[in-house]
């Protein structure tokens, strides 16, 4: 008997660490793409934008673009924290 219950202790841990290992992927992957899209507009959208309607009008957009980045941080960070 003492054997069973081992075995099923064993089997609910390799359980709960593989439900922790994919929950930690989702968000190693929300967290790349993210940073991906912040690397995108920074290397690509900025200098175009820039040229093509000015560089005040591109600090606006910019300025909008930052607040949703900040959203998407901040929630990730409270799944990854607690």
């Amino acid at each position: 008997m003492q054997d069973t219950a081992a075995v099923q202790r064993h089997k609910r841990c390799t359980r709960t660490d593989a439900m922790r290992f994919g929950w930690q992927y989702c968000l190693l992957i929300v967290w790349a793409v993210w940073w991906g899209g912040l690397c995108f507009y920074a290397i690509v959208v900025v200098p175009i934008g820039t040229e093509v309607i000015g560089a005040v009008e591109q600090g606006f957009n910019t300025q909008q673009v930052t607040r949703w980045q900040k959203r998407v941080i901040v929630c990730v960070s409270r799944l990854l924290v607690g």
